[in-house]
């Protein structure tokens, strides 16, 4: 299983990153990062991903985000 993050996830591209990586079967998506949207949950902003993800956006510095 690999484990994965996606820093600067808010945008269109983070967007389809969530959307892929969620349904990946050999992916677990453990990390999605955005200065704008830090405590939001990505399915609130997003809600076409409400029901692949229940990830919170946060904003990590990336040798942090990077520990997961």
């Amino acid at each position: 299983m690999i484990r994965a993050g996606i820093i600067g996830a808010s945008g269109y591209t983070g967007q389809e990153l969530i959307r892929i990586l969620s349904r990946h079967p050999e992916t677990e998506l453990v990390r999605a990062t955005s200065r704008t949207l830090a405590g939001i949950p990505v399915a609130q902003e997003y809600g076409n991903l409400g029901t692949v993800t229940d990830l919170v956006f946060s904003n990590l510095p990336l040798e942090e985000a990077a520990q997961d």
